[in-house]
């Protein structure tokens, strides 16, 4: 029997979750980790390649071999590794944290993993999202469907059926934030507005510990290691790990033997010392909710929820500072970080009408696991138990539309409008017996088409030979549920139309893809 799973492809961390019966359970990587880090690690002659644990592990001794956050570079065209003559674009190495993956189910299903939704942070643009589905498609599995992460968190949660609901969801990752107001009603989830920051999460957390680590090493040994791969990324381990201490202690002390020469570091730092280094990274996070606030319309006053997801959000100052600015309504999320893969299971669960289902039997290890899930669920919001009714809609992360004469910028599909969604405009040449326009497809919010990213451009061109303003053309951008964007023009004299649909401005075939995915090394 093949499966159907929902992937978190986080920015440092990852996860894998199946609908069992009504419930959505994470599997468990082999080490008995529910989440496995977004990491990679090539050995040395490139044939065999580490991820999760293993690559975290093997990192301490070959930085230099070890991909990180890459998850930051999707939708760019440049390699980010170059291993043994080998260059590896970032939907690579995403595909290889896939493989993982999608070995860890099978391996606890019994059975073949064939399809999957994945989940992007809310702000990921179309060559993104596309690239995302390129990776899911190079590690061997069928992509459904791709959903922002704090649309997969609502619908994890659920709401009271009867209630109608206004959420805010902050989602504070290891790499990225995201911020959604959701709108539920009888079973449909609405996101009405969203928005985020590509470059904050966890790890700027951790910069601010390693910084002040540098400079206490500077100071008592008048030595630098800020050269010295393999010494900063001791570390980066042990401020991550100073960090999971002080959310749920008080004091840590940080042990880093000969770090210089045979000097040792060893420093206690309190929570109070930790909060008072970092507290003015949640700025950004609360400025960018107050944002999506007005751009939807609602009053902070009418929040009936502000959800908690992400690790990060684990760190007590988070909640703090969220409750100083919404009140009692913060709620943090059962499991923050494995949140955003249940919800994308019940999203795949929908999708492959497996929702309600019979329980089944599956393998012995997928049954204790769920056992163990059920027991040690957090009751600080409850799961659902029925998603039979649910329906999901979603909305455009920034505003798409075409350039006109003058460099303005014409938006067509606006910022935060629903997905799917569908929508034409007429313009009407320029110039007297204009036979060509040039239609340019752009992303962005300013109404310069330059200062705007250029997806892609076509011509269309048997126009009829008119005075200006008198050819007229109508452009039509149509946007599906994943995000991915299809744009057409056609002459309204004469009939005949021609179009693109964005690829990230490479053209990537099923031969491209089986060619990238027949070259991945075995995964360890």
């Amino acid at each position: 029997m093949a499966h159907s799973v929902g992937i978190d492809l986080g920015t440092t961390s990852s996860a894998v979750a199946r609908i069992v019966g009504t419930d959505p359970v994470v599997l468990t990587a082999e080490t008995g980790e529910r989440t496995v880090p977004s990491v990679v690690g090539f050995d040395e002659d490139g044939e065999e390649v580490y991820v999760g644990r293993t690559a975290v592990n093997f990192e301490t001794q070959h930085p230099e071999r070890v991909i990180n956050s890459v998850k930051r570079r999707m939708g760019e065209q440049d390699p980010v590794a170059y291993v043994n003559g080998e260059e590896y674009l970032p939907e690579e190495i995403s595909a290889l944290i896939l493989k993982k993956l999608k070995q860890t189910a099978e391996d606890q299903l019994g059975s073949r993993v064939t399809n999957a939704v994945i989940t992007v942070p809310a702000y990921f643009g179309n060559e993104q999202r596309e690239a995302t589905k390129r990776a899911g498609r190079i590690a061997g599995l069928t992509v459904d469907r791709i959903i922002n992460e704090p649309t997969a968190a609502m619908l994890a949660h659920g709401i009271d059926r009867d209630d109608e609901t206004t959420a805010l969801v902050y989602d504070l990752g290891g790499g990225t934030f995201d911020v959604s107001i959701v709108k539920a009603t009888a079973g449909i989830f609405e996101v009405v507005a969203t928005d985020g920051l590509r470059h904050h999460g966890g790890d700027d957390w951790d910069d601010r510990l390693v910084a002040q680590m540098q400079r206490i090493i500077a100071e008592e040994t008048g030595q630098s290691v800020a050269e010295d791969p393999q010494k900063i990324q001791r570390l980066w381990k042990a401020a991550r790990e100073a960090k999971h201490e002080l959310t749920h202690r008080e004091k840590t002390t940080i042990r880093i033997p000969f770090i210089v020469d045979d000097w040792n570091f060893e420093k206690t730092i309190t929570r109070e010392q930790f909060e008072g280094m970092t507290e003015d990274l949640l700025d950004p996070t609360v400025a960018t909710c107050h944002d999506v606030l007005e751009e939807s319309g609602v009053d902070a006053d009418d929040l009936d929820v502000v959800l908690l997801v992400g690790g990060s959000t684990r760190m007590p100052q988070v909640g703090t500072r969220l409750k100083e600015a919404f009140g009692d309504v913060v709620r943090r999320s059962e499991s923050p970080d494995e949140v955003v893969a249940k919800g994308a299971a019940v999203q795949a669960g929908l999708l492959s009408d497996s929702l309600p289902a019979v329980r089944e039997e599956g393998s012995e290890a997928l049954q204790r696991q769920e056992e163990t899930a059920l027991e040690t669920t957090d009751d600080s919001y409850d799961l659902p138990t029925v998603y039979d009714d649910a329906v999901l809609i979603d909305v455009t992360s920034k505003s798409l539309g075409t350039k006109l004469k003058g460099d303005n910028f014409a938006k067509v599909i606006r910022k935060n409008a629903s997905i799917p969604a569908e929508q034409t405009e007429r313009f009407v040449t320029t110039e007297d017996d204009q036979t060509i326009i040039r239609v340019g497809v752009y992303q962005g919010e300013s109404m310069t088409a330059s200062e705007n990213a250029l997806l892609g451009e076509f011509v269309l061109s048997g126009l009829p030979r008119l005075p200006a303003g008198e050819a007229k053309v109508d452009v039509t951008f149509r946007i599906n549920a994943d995000g991915i964007l299809e744009v057409t023009a056609e002459s309204v004299q004469k009939g005949h139309s021609d179009g693109i649909t964005i690829e990230s401005g490479v053209e990537y075939s099923e031969r491209n893809i089986e060619t990238m995915r027949s070259g991945l090394p075995v995964v360890k």
